[in-house]
């Protein structure tokens, strides 16, 4: 769907909906760029002109980038201070989901660009774009040995080697893939909207290699994305609930919920120390930022903070198993 912000800006939104097709949230509201006035601090200023310039500014370890349906942009924000320091626009195309893997590269990926892009540690140019076989990417995962796993709202799941573009495993567990996680065993876990019936989750041991896996029910209507903690808990963005919920091993019913105020939470995930967690909802629109496991609130980033209508906010360092 398009949604036109101004008469000479049109925005692509696409993603995951709580319905069997993506569906467009309302933008209205939403000026143009996303940004409220005032928003930069002045300490980053000299920043912001290094990224325009293309230079490596932004650090690893102190940024939360947000992609954002409305501006069509990566929206990068000190991390802590949840200020707006610069922004990723180059090689994206309706950023949907995004992830960090163990050495800080980014990965967004770009729903109507039907790529997922790669970007070196606090650069603004993409060092490698995945796009073979996608037709509708709407969240990315890496593995802890570099692998890249494109869940596709089309209804399949596929895995990439390091900086190779063609896909090693594609697997179609029945529906809308939404969310790919992968737990600290290397299992991969994928959620799914079948056309008719219930959310499903499956489970493909250590690798998508021959597709097989192992069906989950735990009673979903509409779920989105997924995110493992430490110590295997699954973290479900339950559209339907709406709700974040937990899952302990065997994954077989909701343990817990985690935070609140959602109108539709689309992806989620947590830091390397697995105290923060961080839920897109573009529909609010916001960035709700918890503690975890508690789900107190830290803080509920918006127009304030630069950010317009998030579909995806992960933080430097992010957690990966």
């Amino acid at each position: 769907m398009h949604k036109t912000l101004s008469v000479v800006v049109i925005f692509v939104l696409a993603g995951c909906s709580g319905m069997a097709t993506p569906s467009a949230p309302s933008l209205a509201g939403l000026a143009p760029g996303g940004a409220a006035p005032g928003t930069f601090s002045v300490p980053h200023l000299a920043e912001l002109a290094s990224l325009a310039s293309g230079g490596r500014s932004l650090k690893a370890t102190q940024d939360l980038y947000v992609s954002d349906f409305a501006t069509g942009n990566v929206e990068v924000l000190q991390n802590a201070g949840y200020q707006k320091i610069g922004m990723i626009k180059n090689g994206l195309g309706s950023p949907d989901g995004d992830y960090l893997d163990a050495k800080g590269n980014l990965y967004v990926a770009n729903y109507g660009g039907r790529t997922i892009t790669e970007y070196p540690p606090g650069q603004k140019m993409p060092s490698f774009t995945y796009s073979s076989g996608m037709q509708a990417p709407v969240n990315v995962t890496v593995d802890a040995k570099g692998n890249v796993y494109e869940s596709d709202f089309k209804g399949f799941v596929n895995e990439y080697a390091q900086n190779s573009n063609v896909a090693e495993y594609t697997c179609t567990p029945g529906g809308g893939v939404e969310g790919v996680a992968i737990n600290k065993h290397g299992d991969v876990f994928v959620s799914y909207n079948p056309r008719f019936g219930p959310a499903k989750i499956v489970e493909y041991k250590n690798t998508l290699s021959g597709c097989h896996n192992t069906l989950l029910d735990p009673g979903f209507k509409f779920i989105g994305g997924i995110q493992f903690d430490r110590h295997d808990n699954l973290l479900v963005c339950d559209q339907s609930g709406p709700a974040v919920d937990v899952l302990e091993p065997p994954y077989t019913s909701i343990t817990s919920t985690l935070g609140g105020n959602y109108q539709e939470p689309f992806h989620i995930t947590l830091s390397r120390d697995n105290k923060v967690a961080y839920v897109a909802d573009p529909h609010t629109p916001a960035v709700y930022v918890l503690k975890y496991p508690s789900g107190e609130p830290i803080a509920t980033l918006g127009m304030a903070n630069g950010v317009s209508q998030p579909a995806g906010a992960v933080d430097a360092p992010n957690a990966v198993y």
